[in-house]
């Protein structure tokens, strides 16, 4: 009778162990299938805002084999404590060579123009592309800085923004075999 009893209660035991494993693998296929619904949403999102983020590119110049395009975008760094708006500057080398492209740029800030007659060293620059290849900032790329224009802090009130800027004396020069 003992015997009996006892392979009772563990058969018991049994079931109610297993229907509590069922119960918490029940939980876990939803919960599972929960964060693949979320991560796959969250794929879309993010995609779908970097794809629309690509494509707000307006040009301001085409010549020389050159391109030279630029969007406006806010530059949200919470670690750094950054919320500002940028000029985000894009070049193309549309010939097949490699080559050098010198420029300069001039910002308005309110009524107040720096580099507006030129020779500010910091607002010249050299970039270097290869044939067919861009060159674009982004946020937080401290690769491209130069390829930035500060427009404005977004979490602070009453401070100089950008109301204009113009990229000017592009020279473009093929870069020789020994460079």
């Amino acid at each position: 009778m003992h015997i009996v009893y006892m392979k009772c209660v563990c058969l018991t035991l049994k079931i109610v162990f297993l229907d509590s494993n069922l119960k918490i693998l029940s939980k876990m296929k939803k919960l599972r299938t929960h964060f693949s619904f979320s991560l796959l949403v969250s794929i879309l999102f993010l995609s779908s805002f970097s794809f629309s983020q690509e494509n707000n590119w307006k040009q301001l110049y085409d010549d020389q084999g050159i391109k030279v395009e630029y969007q406006k975008l806010a530059c949200d760094q919470p670690k750094q404590g950054i919320n500002m708006e940028e000029v985000y500057l894009k070049f193309t080398n549309t010939t097949e060579k490699n080559i050098f492209v010198d420029w300069q740029y001039d910002v308005t800030y309110g009524d107040k123009c720096y580099n507006c007659e030129g020779g500010l060293a910091e607002m010249s620059q050299t970039l270097k592309l290869a044939p067919n290849a861009s060159i674009e900032a982004t946020c937080g790329d401290d690769n491209y800085y130069r390829l930035r224009i500060f427009s404005k802090f977004l979490n602070i009130e009453n401070v100089s923004e950008l109301t204009n800027f113009h990229v000017k004396n592009i020279v473009v020069r093929e870069i020789k075999d020994e460079e």
